[in-house]
């Protein structure tokens, strides 16, 4: 032990016998009952067991004071570790939101590249199709004049058309139900959400192609107390379409789309084809169309 490695047990035994001997005087029993001649002493302790007693405290305050570090050590690491799963934590949700964040970035990159595409085919403003004015490409090959021209005005043309395109767009509903349709009876959709252009005309059901274009129209019917329907596209008075809806049902519904190429002035309808029936209104049907590109003549270049 490391006592016995700085004092040796004479020494011990030594320094303390005097100390115990004199101790042991003083604590004598005093009480009257049990006192003992005062010229009989308890005997001393050995020194050596005194030592053994000693060394045996030293020890168990040993251990105890080992017991206690290895407490600390404990709570420190379970410390430590707590924190290093917090930082491991934190780290990885940094790494997650950098992630999303360049997925995002990655995104809106290829959005502006699309939008950028899109802005080239409308103006038609990419180099390759511009000459400059000395009538040379942007390889900076001679052009002939008259390519050079017919170029330029393309170009122009371009830009006009997109700047000449006119918008139209509608949508309508059906605000209460019609009943005692006639034969051939235009439906009207009289409550108009969307009129775009003001090309359709609420007042007779009637749309009216303000230009020349690729138009999209598109229908949804409803009808009402098991009526069963017919109802058809109008080209000014050419039909175009039929759609029927069963009335097996009480409420029974429908829809059509069609693309028509239209001059400025044709006339589109929807029409009732039978006789006596009804359409169930509150917004349950349904009249919408719109432009998707207009036709635009180039104008002629002279001389």
């Amino acid at each position: 032990r490391r006592v016995h490695g700085k004092l040796s047990a004479a020494m011990v035994s030594a320094r303390l016998s005097v100390f115990y001997s004199g101790l042991f005087c003083l604590l004598l029993p005093v009480s009257g009952h049990s006192a003992r001649p005062a010229n009989k002493l308890l005997p001393p302790t050995s020194p050596d067991i005194l030592t053994s007693q000693i060394l045996e405290r030293i020890e168990l305050l040993e251990q105890r004071h080992q017991k206690e570090l290895d407490t600390i050590r404990r709570e420190h690491k379970a410390e430590a570790d707590a924190l290093r799963r917090d930082n491991i934590a934190g780290l990885d949700a940094l790494r997650d939101e950098v992630k999303q964040q360049t997925d995002r970035i990655t995104v809106l990159e290829g959005i502006v590249q699309r939008q950028q595409d899109d802005i080239d085919k409308l103006t038609g403003s990419k180099l390759s199709d511009i000459p400059n004015e000395k009538g040379r490409d942007v390889n900076n090959v001679e052009l002939n004049p008259e390519v050079a021209v017919q170029h330029e005005q393309d170009h122009k043309n371009r830009i006009r058309s997109v700047e000449d395109e006119v918008q139209v767009a509608f949508f309508a509903t059906l605000s209460g139900t019609v009943q005692h349709l006639g034969t051939n009876q235009n439906l009207v959709f009289d409550h108009v959400v969307t009129n775009v252009g003001n090309a359709y005309h609420s007042n007779v059901g009637v749309f009216i192609a303000p230009v020349d274009g690729i138009y999209v129209f598109s229908v949804s019917l409803t009808t009402y107390d098991h009526s069963s329907v017919h109802f058809s596209y109008y080209l000014n008075s050419t039909k175009l379409t039929v759609m029927f809806i069963n009335g097996a049902n009480a409420f029974d519904s429908n829809s059509q789309t069609i693309v028509l190429s239209l001059h400025k002035g044709d006339d589109v309808t929807f029409r009732h084809t039978d006789n006596d029936h009804a359409v169930q209104g509150a917004d349950h049907s349904i009249f919408s169309g719109f432009l998707l590109s207009q036709n635009l003549v180039s104008p002629s270049i002279v001389g």
